[in-house]
């Protein structure tokens, strides 16, 4: 796994894009000795996405046999505007998400 700079990502983008898309080679790329993104293949995002998505699953199975109760996205963005009114998530994406979307029994 190579690190580089941003100035070095920027000089090699094309050859680096080539490296992880063919050569299934992982480059970290940041600033100050500081490791901040990851170049991965299409093909290593998805793995990692469904080790993702697996471990997720399990911690919602685990919650429902627990008797945890589920909620909507919406319903959490609610809930986190109602805690801090004025405050904008600075995400016209979430906020809209708050909008006529029924609350779940608590």
């Amino acid at each position: 796994m190579q690190a580089i700079s941003v100035v070095e990502a920027k000089r090699r983008f094309s050859e680096l894009l080539r490296r992880a898309a063919y050569g299934n080679e992982t480059v970290l790329v940041g600033s100050r000795g500081r490791p901040e993104v990851a170049i991965v293949s299409v093909e290593e995002w998805e793995r990692l996405r469904a080790i993702e998505d697996e471990r997720d699953a399990r911690l919602v199975e685990e919650a429902i046999r627990q008797g945890g109760e589920l909620y909507s996205l919406g319903d959490a963005v609610r809930e986190w505007m109602r805690h801090h009114p004025g405050e904008s998530l600075d995400c016209p994406e979430l906020e809209a998400l708050a909008g006529p979307e029924p609350n779940l029994p608590r």
